[in-house]
């Protein structure tokens, strides 16, 4: 039998204050649970109007092994501070300073409601947002059908529905602020409108919608399994931009371009994969890689979806930027190397030749640390393992590379090379896009980028 003292049950009561409620510098005390794998990746639970975090419980054990949830109530719900007045701005600030307490410092979020508006605004006005789910929001509240303002207005001296019927007052222009991915989701019976949810999407740059078949507003509810198939559809794919005719992905490390002989999951499949689910198509989708990556390379990869799209972006195609980290530092800080580059199909390498494709590449130096540097390169020509076989040939090969560098052990399969930034020319629109984002590995997390 276990015995405990007054002063044990006093720690253990105390230990369960610490870690379950956090009161924020704005005096506010939010009620959190924080539960899953403390190494994976954040997941941030946000819940609606007269709801607390006990709206997602059917939903913890979906992501607990993979994903670290943090579920909350905000202010005036749950066990949360209750306040005379309640605004959309008061408990967005809430959630800014409770990620800072807990040092999360970038999280998917998954907002019902009112919490989707809040996930609207933390996208727009911060960078703490990866992939934000937004089920059910609206930016001001001519959003809502004719017939819930009027219910509404009946109970008017209620705060949640006071909160409702004012706010929240979001500019359609100020979402072009958002640069992270956001995952509209609404009900074909929703009480936001359809048309609002579009102009959501239409002012969002990298925006995505769904709409639930026969579902209403309260898709977490009823919705579970389409709801739950959605998030992890798009929790796979990492894409930065999409329409009719276009989509950037991310291509991870480790993954191939497009299948070869392994039989192994290659990016061209997982994307067409995404597709027939995202529209529903009974049959094969239509996806052609424009450019391809070597599978231990990461980076943007753009893919057309139409057959015009594909002729056009190989007629003008596009244009990327690299991170490299390579072993040494260069004594020329910026400089541009010209070889002319051959193949060599028994060992899968290139090298240089008279009669070899010209190759010209532009690096400048970014940092250095220890015996690494960070470089910017671009390239003016897309030949085989250019990158890998330029830098290496002018003694500082990028780091993990063993095939240019066999006297380097190789601590994993990842190369030190990633696609950051790409350019191309919209093959309707003739617009210049141009997508950015940071690497998202430990190689590159040791450098200030």
């Amino acid at each position: 039998m276990i015995e405990f003292t007054i002063l044990d049950i006093f720690l253990i009561f105390d230990y369960n204050i610490n870690t379950m409620y956090k009161e924020l510098k704005n005096s506010i005390t939010l009620y959190y649970e924080d539960l899953g794998n403390r190494n994976g990746e954040t997941i941030l639970f946000i819940h609606g109007n007269s709801e607390d975090h006990h709206l997602f419980d059917e939903y913890i054990d979906d992501f607990k092994d993979k994903y670290r949830l943090i579920l909350v109530d905000s202010r005036c719900h749950g066990l949360s501070t209750d306040t005379n007045e309640l605004h959309y701005s008061s408990i967005e600030e809430d959630i800014i300073l409770l990620l800072k307490e807990l040092d999360i410092r970038k999280c998917h979020i998954i907002g019902s409601s009112d919490g989707a508006i809040i996930s609207l605004l933390l996208s727009r006005d911060t960078d703490l947002v990866d992939k934000c789910f937004a089920i059910g929001p609206n930016i001001n509240p001519s959003g809502l059908l004719d017939s819930v303002i009027e219910d509404f207005k009946l109970r008017e001296e209620d705060k949640y529905i006071k909160l409702m019927l004012n706010e929240p007052n979001i500019e359609p222009e100020s979402l072009h602020l958002i640069k992270n991915r956001v995952i509209l989701i609404s009900g074909e019976c929703d009480c936001i409108k359809k048309e609002h949810i579009d102009l959501i999407k239409d002012n969002i740059f990298n925006a995505s919608n769904y709409v639930i078949k026969d579902a209403n507003h309260f898709i977490v509810n009823n919705a579970k399994n389409k709801l739950m198939s959605i998030i992890i559809k798009e929790l796979e794919l990492d894409i930065y931009y999409e329409d009719n005719h276009v989509i950037v992905v991310d291509k991870k490390c480790g993954i191939l371009s497009q299948e070869d002989i392994t039989n192994t999951p290659n990016l061209l499949d997982i994307v067409k994969d995404y597709l027939k689910f995202k529209y529903d198509k009974p049959g094969n989708v239509y996806l052609s890689l424009i450019q391809r990556l070597d599978r231990n390379v990461s980076g943007l990869m753009v893919l057309a979806k139409t057959t015009k799209a594909n002729t056009r972006l190989n007629e003008i195609r596009p244009h990327k930027n690299y991170y490299a980290v390579v072993y040494g530092k260069p004594n020329k800080k910026e400089d541009t190397l010209v070889d002319f580059l051959l193949k060599d199909e028994t060992r899968h390498m290139a090298y240089s030749g008279s009669d070899g494709k010209k190759a010209v590449l532009h690096y400048n130096v970014i940092e250095e640390k220890d015996n690494l540097s960070l470089l910017d390169i671009s390239i003016d020509t897309g030949r085989f393992h250019q990158i890998r076989y330029q830098l290496s040939k002018i003694g500082y090969p990028i780091y993990n590379d063993m095939k240019y560098n066999p006297d380097i052990i190789g601590t994993s399969f990842e190369l030190g090379l990633d696609a950051y930034k790409v350019t191309f020319i919209h093959p309707i629109t003739k617009e210049e896009i141009t997508i950015e984002r940071k690497p998202r590995r430990d190689i590159f997390n040791k450098f200030n980028i």
